[in-house]
């Protein structure tokens, strides 16, 4: 690969796309895989803000269970909705070639990447803090990481804000 050249200006030989291959040129996996990390996001900021409140102060859930609940079960459902919607629009026909370079590009040029950079930091973070606390268990492991995204956002803003002010 040339490395003089951003990676979503790899070329791609448009005579063989097909019906899903759109997913296999860097361009495409790009696009998806942007798609399903904000429906990760969302859905562990969903857990946060919407989910866990409901668990434990409506169902009357122990606060560990409705936290363990919330955070390992939304974002791995708004990964596969945003996904599925996604999808969707590749069926429908509303995805062309032209229409995921272009939208690749501007992932790739904006604010995206240090966003995307800020969250893996807090998620690393907070899965390897599951690792180390004992009787959580997997649930309670992804539960840690997914915390950590809501926070990692918050984090990502203040910085960005305090580079602004100088």
């Amino acid at each position: 690969m040339n490395r003089t050249k951003p990676l979503y200006m790899v070329p791609y030989d448009l005579k063989y796309i097909t019906y899903f291959s759109i997913y296999n040129t860097y361009i495409g996996l790009y696009l998806a895989t942007h798609v399903a990390a904000k429906g990760f996001e969302v859905g562990a900021i969903s857990g946060m803000m919407i989910v866990y409140p409901i668990l434990r102060f409506v169902r009357k859930i122990p606060s560990r269970n409705a936290w363990i609940t919330s955070m390992a079960v939304t974002p791995i459902i708004g990964c596969i909705g945003s996904s599925l919607m996604l999808v969707n629009k590749h069926i429908k026909g509303d995805l062309t070639v032209e229409g995921v370079d272009d939208r690749a590009y501007r992932i790739s040029q904006g604010k995206q990447p240090q966003i995307d950079k800020t969250v893996a930091l807090g998620l690393s973070m907070g899965f390897f803090y599951g690792l180390g606390v004992s009787g959580v268990g997997v649930l309670g492991t992804i539960a840690c990481a997914t915390s950590t995204i809501p926070g990692s956002m918050v984090i990502y803003q203040l910085v960005n804000a305090y580079k602004q002010r100088k």
